[in-house]
């Protein structure tokens, strides 16, 4: 067993942002992915609703998985930058989701999310940790029914804090297609250099 120490004071903001006009979490269309030949790729997710320059976490690929920035979008397709532009088939069942996940300690500071017309469907916005620990510990860390709001805001009185491994999951089925735009605000910490305020022992 682990445990991670951290010290209140030092750490890296980091922002994700993301809007759309339809779900927060979108399945990916099984077929190739189309490598473009200029660093960027183009992946089917039919009827997605994001927003160019949505910020989006792909779960469940081969090449492909962690946070990409849609740099075009298209009705069926979403697009975006790569290191290596790596051919793959898609199976249909891996997913484009809204997650902060950075693979360190991280602690959560600020969620703000808007909608521009508020929906009359009773759907609930949730934000789920699914532990790195396992199945086990996952749970939803917050639900707002979302019918009649539009203006949301969440800031904890100390920020959450979580394991290199944990991640948060932002959802809202959005049955109504109401376009929103999300931010969210976290910091994150490192391991093991000097200075670092963060360590694991155990």
């Amino acid at each position: 067993m682990s445990e991670t120490i951290f010290d209140a004071g030092r750490y890296t903001e980091q922002h994700l942002y993301a809007s759309g006009a339809k779900s927060m979490s979108d399945t990916i269309t099984a077929g190739a992915i189309t490598l473009n030949g200029d660093g960027t790729v183009t992946v089917t997710v039919n009827a997605h609703g994001f927003a160019v320059d949505s910020m989006v976490y792909y779960q469940g690929t081969t090449a492909y998985n962690g946070l990409h920035k849609l740099t075009a979008v298209a009705a069926n397709t979403q697009t975006f930058a790569v290191t290596n532009e790596i051919a793959e088939t898609m199976g249909g069942t891996e997913t484009c989701d809204i997650i902060v996940k950075p693979e360190v300690p991280f602690t959560l500071h600020e969620v703000r999310l808007n909608v521009g017309v508020a929906a009359t469907t009773a759907e609930n916005f949730t934000m789920q940790l699914d532990s790195g620990y396992g199945a086990a510990w996952d749970c939803i860390l917050d639900t707002v029914p979302m019918a009649g709001e539009t203006d949301i805001h969440r800031m904890p009185t100390r920020p959450m804090r979580f394991q290199a491994g944990d991640a948060l999951l932002f959802d809202w089925t959005n049955t109504d297609a109401k376009t929103w735009s999300i931010e969210i605000v976290y910091g994150t910490r490192s391991y093991g250099h000097a200075g670092s305020d963060v360590k694991t022992v155990g």
